[in-house]
């Protein structure tokens, strides 16, 4: 499971996948998201031997979509993910466009020549056209963000906030990211961090944790980082180090007077033994 903030607490949340940056294909985006585009931008990490890759789409209408490899964009990524040799492809009219209410559910796979077999990641992610209402919703909070006379990085932060909640996962994290790339903010760094962990993008995650954990000497946030880390560890079954992790916020926020927070890291830290010791958890 993970912990999850929630209006002021941290509640847990079981039954969590853990998607890491592997081999590949890893779709990086849209991923159990909400999208304002009918047509979205796919992003994944780049398969090295691969001659082409398959886009499976189910849901309203169905559809597998060969691409060879040189028809997806490879290489370096942009933005928040500058560090991974990644594919992109833009649909356009290849496949049926997105219906607000009617998700489509994708999966990736790739062959390593055009007739070898389909080797298929298991992960398959929930896509949804923002309802129209919603939409409208958005884009005036955005037009009075756009409005305000503050500096863009603080411009950016409440973009990325008005996405967040909109379920606009993707839109929020380049907005994250690109906050951070204006100005170092550990707290915001956690955050990206917590939305990639939500995400399954464990890896990613565990990098803006360790970040702050490395160059940040503020407890609270250290707190918030080593929480971070123990859900990570703890999605990767890696009990004993989850908690660790754990017990260190617990330690940190005690420390703080938080009292909620260390009940709530103490708690985890309790499932985390439990479950490294096969029994079971502690509620």
């Amino acid at each position: 499971g993970r912990l999850l903030p929630r209006s002021g607490a941290l509640l847990l949340e079981l039954e969590t996948r853990n998607v890491d940056i592997g081999p590949g294909p890893v779709l990086l985006s849209p991923r159990d998201t909400a999208v304002m585009d009918t047509h979205p931008r796919l992003v994944w990490t780049r398969v090295a031997e691969a001659a082409e890759y398959e886009i499976t789409i189910r849901g309203p209408v169905g559809a597998a979509i060969r691409l060879a490899a040189g028809e997806a964009g490879c290489g370096r990524g942009a933005g928040p993910w500058r560090d991974l040799d990644v594919c992109s492809w833009q649909p356009s009219g290849k496949w049926p466009a997105l219906e607000p209410g009617r998700p489509v559910f994708l999966k990736l796979g790739f062959r390593a020549a055009v007739r070898a077999p389909l080797r298929q990641a298991r992960e398959v992610f929930r896509v949804q056209l923002l309802d129209p209402g919603e939409r409208l919703v958005v884009e005036e909070e955005l037009r009075q963000v756009s409005s305000l006379g503050i500096d863009s990085g603080s411009r950016l932060l409440l973009a990325a906030g008005v996405y967040a909640r909109a379920g606009l996962h993707y839109d929020a994290i380049v907005a994250y990211d690109a906050a951070l790339q204006a100005q170092e903010m550990p707290e915001v760094r956690v955050t990206l961090g917590d939305l990639f962990s939500t995400l399954g993008l464990t890896a990613l995650a565990e990098r803006q944790y360790r970040r702050v954990l490395d160059h940040t000497p503020e407890r609270t946030t250290q707190a918030a980082a080593e929480l971070g880390l123990g859900q990570v560890t703890y999605l990767r079954t890696l009990y004993d180090d989850a908690r660790s992790h754990f017990e260190r916020a617990r330690d940190l926020y005690s420390a703080l007077g938080l009292v909620a927070e260390a009940e709530a890291a103490r708690a985890a830290a309790a499932r985390a033994q439990a479950a490294a010791a096969g029994s079971p958890p502690p509620y």
